[in-house]
């Protein structure tokens, strides 16, 4: 074998790698939006799996340039998070700091930092405030 064929080798092999890491996200996506389907959790735990499981899938449509399926797990990833959202902004309507504070320490306990607003104290997962304008910081009030 000259160096021509090793190098072809070699970028078979990297290709086949590609193929086997995109196939194993795109199973474990799949599982993960599933399981709130099979077992049924919190409804911020079965968000935040199905929000994990979309954007798997959605990694996997989108290297195999499959618009229609990205269009859907898109969608499914925004209704998701706009449900997480809609869940805090019912708990912070109703006053009820308990419902709040639960659902953000739920989110703390799978590791999703929160950022809070050190002006008004709120906890949004963006980059600055949208009630104030002000930068976030990871740390609580």
């Amino acid at each position: 074998m000259n160096n021509a064929d090793n190098a072809d080798n070699a970028d078979n092999n990297i290709v086949k790698y590609k193929m086997y890491i995109l196939e194993g996200v795109g199973w474990i996506g799949s599982v993960l939006v599933l399981i709130p389907y099979v077992n049924h959790f919190s409804k911020t735990n079965d968000f935040i799996l199905n929000t994990m499981g979309a954007s798997g899938l959605l990694v996997v449509c989108v290297a195999s340039k499959q618009y229609q399926s990205i269009v859907i797990n898109a969608a499914w990833i925004i209704g998701a998070i706009c449900a997480i959202f809609t869940l805090l902004a019912y708990a912070e309507r109703l006053n009820a700091n308990e419902t709040k504070d639960h659902l953000m320490l739920e989110l703390n306990s799978m590791g999703v930092k929160v950022p809070t607003c050190p002006k008004c104290g709120k906890q949004l997962p963006f980059t600055f405030c949208p009630f104030c304008g002000s930068p976030l910081s990871s740390k609580p009030k």
